[in-house]
């Protein structure tokens, strides 16, 4: 029977706290970051070619982005995020990333290409 893996607990940062230094360490061999997001400003962040992104979400009232790093990082690369409201026209090649709402707008978060 596996043992069960043991419980962390990881205190919330309080609002006035950049959403940039959560990590945990877990069974995927890896951490998970949070980066905080500028609401119609470019944010570049330098991540691995093997990062995977999992979620973004306001917290707090800070848009952010969530990935999951590997624990042995060699090779980082800048990748540029972007995050524009609905009504907002695209003037550059995106990947959509994710949508989240901040209770006044709906965010659609973007990667440029």
């Amino acid at each position: 029977m596996p043992k069960p893996l043991p419980t962390q607990t990881h205190a919330r940062p309080s609002p006035d706290q950049s959403c940039q230094a959560s990590q945990t360490k877990g069974p995927l061999m890896g951490t998970v970051q949070k980066y905080e997001l500028a609401r119609d400003e470019a944010r570049t962040i330098r991540l691995s070619l093997e990062t995977v992104i999992i979620r973004v979400a306001v917290q707090d009232g800070h848009l952010c982005l969530w990935v999951r790093e590997p624990v042995e990082t060699l090779a980082r690369k800048p990748r540029v995020f972007v995050a524009l409201p609905t009504w907002q026209s695209l003037s550059q090649t995106y990947a959509h990333i994710g949508t989240c709402d901040d209770g006044a707008r709906i965010w659609h978060v973007l990667e440029v290409l």
